[in-house]
């Protein structure tokens, strides 16, 4: 997920990348993880 923003008091602009992984149970979401950056969270998946 692209993210971007403004800092509330300094006006800057802000932006990132947001790696989300999702655990299932019994075909329900039950887990969510946040990883700074797709990469970070293919490696936490095992995947990179």
């Amino acid at each position: 997920m692209r993210t971007t923003g403004e800092g509330r008091g300094s006006g800057i602009p802000l932006e990132g990348e947001i790696g989300h992984i999702f655990s299932f149970r019994e075909g329900r979401a039950a887990e969510l993880e946040t990883h700074r950056g797709w990469e970070k969270a293919l490696e936490a998946a095992g995947l990179g």
